[in-house]
């Protein structure tokens, strides 16, 4: 699909949610191939802690066509190698990863609520404090930064099956999405 003649942000938002995406996904590897070059922007102010946070930002050095063999990313290949990591995953919690108790060899399931992502997971795990990035079906794979160890974040409420069922939320069945109007509270638009 092609760059909206009138967007309403940037290109990453809108490659991460706009109607681009659908049936798509955006992959992101462990160290990222793009980078933010630039210190002003929709979402980037210079000086601000972002822009600083993204100056840092580690990035890959290969060069176009030496990323190897990426067919291990096409979808059946994935979802295979997926349910193989979940397989032999570890149910763990954020605990476990701030005393810094996890093996290098063994893969873990973290279960996590987006409320508690910016506040619990994003510093002990130095990833992006914005709201989750790259989740594959609630899903998102990274690595503790102290231990290495692999790590699968299972959103509680969208990783369904990749969960044992105590640790899913289920929303209530008779739950129902309303948008507020613009300048108008969450309060007054769920009254």
């Amino acid at each position: 699909e092609d760059w909206p003649r009138f967007p309403s942000t940037g290109w990453d938002h809108w490659l991460r949610h706009g109607s681009a995406m659908p049936p798509r996904e955006c992959i992101v590897p462990e160290v990222s191939r793009t980078h933010h070059f630039d210190n002003k922007g929709t979402n980037i102010k210079a000086g601000s802690p972002l822009a600083a946070k993204l100056s840092r930002m580690r990035t890959s050095k290969l060069q176009p066509g030496q990323l190897g063999d990426l067919s291990y990313l096409l979808k059946d290949r994935y979802e295979a190698h997926l349910q193989g990591l979940l397989a032999r995953a570890q149910l763990t919690s954020i605990t476990q990863v701030q005393l810094k108790q996890l093996d290098s060899k063994v893969v873990y399931l973290l279960p996590f609520v987006r409320s508690e992502y910016k506040s619990k997971l994003s510093k002990p795990l130095q990833i992006t404090e914005a709201q989750p990035r790259t989740a594959h079906r609630g899903l998102i794979i990274t690595r503790d930064p102290t231990s290495r160890a692999l790590l699968i974040l299972a959103d509680r409420i969208r990783s369904g099956e990749a969960l044992p069922v105590s640790e899913r939320l289920v929303p209530h069945p008779k739950q129902q999405v309303t948008k507020a109007y613009p300048g108008e509270s969450c309060t007054n638009a769920c009254q």
